[in-house]
């Protein structure tokens, strides 16, 4: 769920819009405990400022995001994230409304902190399924109006089927690089 906040009083309460998050990414593991995951999304979000308007703000966005496994075992991990994204408009309009209000005062890009916790676990040899839950803090104004400031912020509910790149079992970095070690002495 994605939505905005406004510390106008021009604005007085704005209901929160659900919206789809869906996108790719890669996990570069350095070590068993941390891990880097940059992404590219598609965001929807949005918000009601009032019963007969409802603005839709769909984006796509940029992560960078570094991963803190909490816990770990064979076939499953309890992990902290953190990082940042970037984000520019890909549609901007209301729904269902004979008379929208101007889009012109929406800026066309975005800039937010992210962080939560999550849980990953085996569902077959070389695939996992991966739940996380994410906090999104809006670091800009969303209008160019002087009167009003609206700020994205949000709860993301994420679920993610997670593929191996090679095609192999997911392993541990140690086991990725016990394994080069071996190919590559020689007798």
């Amino acid at each position: 769920m994605s939505n905005t906040s406004s510390s106008s009083s021009n604005v007085s309460a704005l209901d929160n819009r659900l919206g789809v998050v869906g996108g790719v990414y890669w996990e570069l593991s350095p070590s068993n405990r941390l891990s880097f995951i940059p992404g590219g999304y598609i965001v929807g979000k949005g918000f009601r400022p009032s019963s007969s308007t409802a603005v839709v703000l769909n984006y796509f966005q940029l992560r960078a995001l570094g991963r803190v496994s909490l816990f770990r075992s064979s076939n499953s991990r309890l992990f902290f994230d953190f990082g940042a994204s970037a984000d520019t408009i890909t549609q901007k309009g209301t729904q269902n409304y004979p008379n929208p209000p101007s889009m012109s005062d929406f800026k066309n890009f975005d800039a937010s902190f992210l962080g939560g916790i999550g849980f990953e676990t085996d569902i077959f040899e070389t695939n996992r399924i991966v739940f996380n839950i994410k906090y999104l803090y809006g670091l800009l104004d969303l209008t160019q109006n002087d009167n009003i400031i609206l700020k994205s912020q949000g709860i993301l509910f994420t679920t993610a089927i997670q593929f191996s790149s090679e095609g192999e079992k997911i392993r541990s970095t140690e086991d990725r690089a016990r394994d080069f070690l071996n190919r590559t002495r020689t007798p």
